[in-house]
């Protein structure tokens, strides 16, 4: 691998996704501190270079769960605390990945959760798996949204296993 460039500080639990020009990570937490971040970064793949302001995020969490198009980037649920009880929240926001700016509301997902993965192709978004209430309570359950349009996800069936904290790949 080579140095492709820096985010403008040291995060985790952050999402991401891309369309064909530009990569886009949101959201997150400051390693060693109980902040939360609220920023939207990018990079053009195309070029080296330090990530550049998006737009925020209207939900600060961390372990957020993306899916995306080649026109719309969707973040889905997240932990809004680090102290127990973990608050997962159920939103769903979007950008709009050829310009710049904050989210929007797209909708809600059939139940709060964090730590699950995500994948879609240019249609659907799927939000597989996860964490709910507490670290023990993981999920099977996968929800569906449509891409292009706004609304709340439907139930789109189980997976076999528990899992959380895992990741997702697609076309």
């Amino acid at each position: 691998s080579t140095e492709f460039g820096f985010l403008s500080s040291l995060k985790w639990g952050h999402a991401g996704v891309n369309s064909p020009t530009r990569a886009i990570f949101a959201s997150g937490a400051t390693p060693g501190s109980p902040a939360y971040i609220n920023t939207i970064e990018f990079v053009t793949i195309a070029t080296l270079g330090n990530a550049e302001n998006f737009g925020d995020v209207s939900t600060i969490v961390r372990n957020q769960v993306p899916a995306c198009s080649d026109t719309r980037g969707l973040f889905a649920s997240g932990q809004t605390s680090s102290s127990s009880p973990y608050g997962y929240v159920n939103t769903i926001e979007f950008i709009t990945m050829s310009t710049f700016g904050n989210t929007s509301d797209f909708g809600d997902l059939t139940l709060g959760r964090g730590r699950g993965a995500g994948v879609s192709n240019s249609i659907r978004g799927c939000f597989i798996g996860g964490q709910t209430t507490s670290p023990t309570n993981d999920l099977k359950s996968i929800d569906v949204v449509t891409i292009a349009t706004t609304g709340n996800a439907s139930d789109f069936g189980d997976i076999s296993a528990l899992n959380e904290s895992f990741q997702g790949a697609s076309d």
